[in-house]
Parts: C-alpha cells; structure tokens; sequence
C-alpha cells in the first residue's frame, strides 16, 4: 500500500513500523499498520509517497475483532 502527501521534511525510513495515531475517529491509537518498504520523493517534489507492506496478509484474515469505543479508552 501506498501513503501518499508525507511531508518531505518528515523523516522516514525503510524498515520503520507504521502504526495508526488514534487521530481518527475509527481507529485507536497503536494498531500495526505495517512497515516501510521505500520512500520516495513524489512527482511535484514537496511530498513523500512511502511504500507499506501490510502487517498482516488481509487475504488469509479468517476472523475479525472489533473494538467499539476504543477511541475513548485507547490502547495498551
């Protein structure tokens, strides 16, 4: 998976761990996302597109858990 508009002035580098902020209303702070594969300046030059391969394989996913209210109480 791609993240697209990184700041160019945000340091990124390959192997780092991507980890969701908690910034959003659906997802809790600290859940694996995956992990850097490249980082690349973009087409304009002024952002990142940064290469993630996912933590987990979402094609052999059998079961899901889900966490309702996890943004109030946040994670571990």
């Amino acid at each position: 998976m791609v993240l697209a508009n990184v700041p160019l002035t945000d340091t990124v580098h390959v192997g780092q761990r991507v980890l969701t902020s908690g910034y959003s209303l659906h997802y809790p702070r600290g859940l694996a996302v995956g992990q850097v594969v490249r980082a690349v300046p973009d087409a304009s030059r002024l952002m990142l597109e940064v290469e993630v391969a996912p933590a987990v394989q979402l094609s052999r996913l059998r079961h899901a858990f889900v966490i309702p209210g996890a943004r109030r109480q946040g994670l571990p």
